[in-house]
């Protein structure tokens, strides 16, 4: 019988630099970019940001590490797929919260000017400035956390990959993001994840998490 095994991860967003994940929204004032806030006002990166981010590492590191069994835009069983849903087939067997912003409330939000960049000439706009909130609290440790959680399952399947080598493969994507949100090539939104796993309610170490994304490079 194939092995189905629960799965919680403790994400943290580490900032390294302000933030901005919009609402999509003027909301009616002076700013060109509003922040997207939870119920009671306090910024926050949506899990729909933080899942296609992890997922596009994640699917980065299978095709690196000799995947081949991904099929984009289509109904699909690969080890990517099989966690972050597929087309027409799946959603996929992980929820990813939202990451909640580890401050008081009132503190954390920045208001910044910037020029706006011609999205064809890629130069500067005259005349024009852009005026946008971004989510930055400063902490005894550099910046408060975002934080929040991912939920599910994972479970094996004929093609060989285990729970663990599932994991393995998620572990290394997480790793990989570096940014999030809005103007990471203007240093916007750079930072890393921290996270512990528990799968069937059991503490997963590191290390051993590590050892389950080496299993790849065999």
């Amino acid at each position: 019988m194939l092995r189905k095994q629960s799965v919680e991860i403790t994400l943290r967003w580490l900032p390294d630099s302000p933030l901005h994940v919009g609402s999509g929204r003027k909301g009616g004032g002076f700013l060109d970019h509003y922040l997207v806030r939870d119920s009671s006002g306090r910024p926050m990166i949506p899990g729909s940001t933080v899942k296609g981010r992890v997922r596009a590492y994640t699917l980065m590191a299978y095709r690196t590490l000799g995947g081949t069994g991904h099929r984009e835009g289509e109904p699909c069983g690969c080890p990517v797929c099989r966690l972050f849903g597929s087309p027409g087939a799946s959603p996929g067997s992980l929820m990813f919260g939202d990451l909640r912003l580890e401050a008081g409330e009132g503190e954390g939000v920045l208001v910044k000017a910037a020029v706006a960049i011609d999205r064809y000439t890629r130069r500067p706009r005259e005349n024009h400035l852009l005026f946008a909130e971004q989510a930055w609290a400063p902490a005894d440790a550099g910046a408060a956390a975002f934080a929040g959680l991912v939920e599910g399952f994972v479970a094996g399947n004929s093609d060989g990959v285990g729970p663990e080598e599932l994991l393995g493969l998620l572990g290394t994507g997480i790793r990989l993001v570096r940014a999030l949100g809005w103007s990471k090539s203007r240093g916007l939104g750079h930072g890393r994840f921290a996270f512990t796993l528990r799968v069937d309610g059991q503490p997963v170490s590191d290390e051993e998490w590590r050892r389950w994304a080496e299993a790849w490079e065999s």
